[in-house]
């Protein structure tokens, strides 16, 4: 589904056959439905507008499923991301390289050891230094202007 192999409405369909009642989880219009109710980090924001401001190219690789684009893409800021990669639309998910990879090539970027490739998720961290980027592992309570800047003045 995050690959855009399957369609959402395919997916509740199985997941309903393995646990009934699991599809409100997912379905579109459902109030359990995080992205319905996605809060956007305003914190994280001003974080990123900082490293443009300082010339930085960002770009941001989500694992997403087709159907939800509506909810989460008109909620990001129009000019805060140079890039934006939606794995549903790209066939390809983190931590596959080939995500890293396209992301590589899209911000033109040749040399992957220059990108600090921040995610909540470790494993997507791994995949990302996999392939040659620094990783910054962010859960919540990450000070991450500090580490970004460790990482990046270093």
């Amino acid at each position: 589904m995050e690959r855009g192999e399957i369609s959402l409405d395919a997916y509740i369909e199985y997941a309903e056959t393995r646990v009934p009642g699991a599809g409100v989880l997912f379905t579109v219009d459902s109030e359990h439905n995080v992205m319905a109710s996605l809060e956007l980090l305003q914190d994280r924001i001003v974080i990123v507008r900082e490293l443009k401001e300082r010339g930085l190219r960002v770009g941001l690789v989500t694992n997403n499923v087709a159907e939800w684009q509506p909810f989460w893409l008109p909620r990001l800021p129009v000019d805060l991301f140079d890039v934006v990669i939606d794995s549903a639309a790209v066939g390809h998910r983190k931590p596959e390289p080939a995500i890293y990879e396209l992301s590589l090539a899209q911000l033109g970027i040749d040399e992957p050891s220059a990108v600090v490739f921040v995610d909540d998720f470790e494993w997507n961290v791994d995949g990302a230094v996999a392939v040659g980027m620094v990783g910054l592992h962010c859960p919540s309570e990450l000070d991450l202007r500090a580490s970004l800047d460790g990482l990046i003045n270093r």
